[in-house]
């Protein structure tokens, strides 16, 4: 699972992603150089001196509906906490645009959506290759590096979301209390925190063992009234069954939920009467079984 330091963490891969997609595509080349940063819209230099810049903003973070819904964690009866679940939490974005020449804020705009609808999802490699850059991101805390995102149960899965109308833009937009640049939102799930507050440990193993042993199961060849060639099996006949390996611990037969143990038994042949069951024997055609008992 990953640490407190994964919110840091995505944010971090986002950008270098980002970064990596722009030099890649040549759009960093064509509007005169791009920086890509991280942190509030107010921030952010605008008016004579705005740069070409793409600007990433965690506006909200809002728990996973389905890990929300695991429940308390299992207890033992002592009350103790036997599991430790994750925090699931889902991170909801506002990446904006700014250029100080004409149509530099299009061109951003337009290479940022397609970095997000080529990369729905940020892959493990992807992920440890943007917290381990080479050379060395001096911005990027070691922390963060260490967050262990990239080891986490589910993967990141990023979407893009609609722009919120004109009332609600300008609400947010005044809320950021920054000129109004062109943005894009985004949703990036699921994240998985750690807690620190572990489950209780079990006790250590002392010892692994394993053995084998070797059956010889029964096996019946023929089941018949003892007798004559033909006798009929009756409610007070005596059953002779005939196979192999049928001596052995504990012998039992079963006809369906009736067992008896047999009277005389011998590797090739047992017998037993049917009063001997302990429960009747139906009338029909029914199964036998013969079992032996295994330590």
């Amino acid at each position: 699972m990953s640490t407190g330091y994964a919110l840091a963490a995505v944010t971090a891969v986002l950008r270098g992603q980002l970064m990596a997609y722009l030099r890649a595509t040549g759009a960093s080349s064509a509007v005169g150089g791009v920086s890509v940063s991280a942190g509030p819209p107010d921030r952010v230099t605008v008016g004579n001196q705005e740069g070409n810049q793409v600007n990433l903003f965690l506006s909200r973070v809002t728990r996973n509906p389905t890990w929300a819904n695991l429940g308390p964690p299992p207890r033992s009866t002592g009350g103790d906490d036997v599991a430790a679940p994750p925090l699931g939490v889902d991170l909801h974005y506002v990446a904006s645009v700014y250029g100080h020449d004409p149509l530099t804020g299009e061109i951003l705009l337009g290479h940022l959506l397609a970095m997000l609808h080529e990369t729905p999802v940020l892959t493990r490699a992807a992920i440890r290759r943007s917290l381990a850059p080479d050379p060395p991101d001096p911005t990027l805390p070691a922390p963060v590096a260490d967050s262990r995102l990239a080891e986490q149960v589910e993967q990141l899965r990023v979407s893009v979301t609609n722009s919120p109308g004109g009332e609600e833009s300008f609400r947010l937009w005044s809320a950021f209390s920054a000129p109004y640049r062109s943005s894009v939102f985004f949703d990036v799930s699921v994240v998985l925190i750690d807690p620190l507050r572990g489950a209780r440990e079990p006790l250590p193993v002392r010892a692994v063992s394993a053995g084998t042993i070797d059956v010889d199961g029964p096996e019946v060849d023929q089941v018949r009234a003892d007798g004559p060639t033909g006798t009929p099996v009756t409610a007070g006949a005596t059953l002779v069954v005939t196979g192999r390996n049928l001596a052995g611990p504990d012998v039992r037969v079963r006809i369906g939920a009736a067992s008896a143990s047999p009277a005389t038994v011998t590797a090739g042949e047992l017998r037993l009467p049917l009063t001997a069951f302990d429960r009747p024997v139906a009338a029909g055609i029914r199964g036998l079984v013969v079992t032996h008992a295994v330590a």
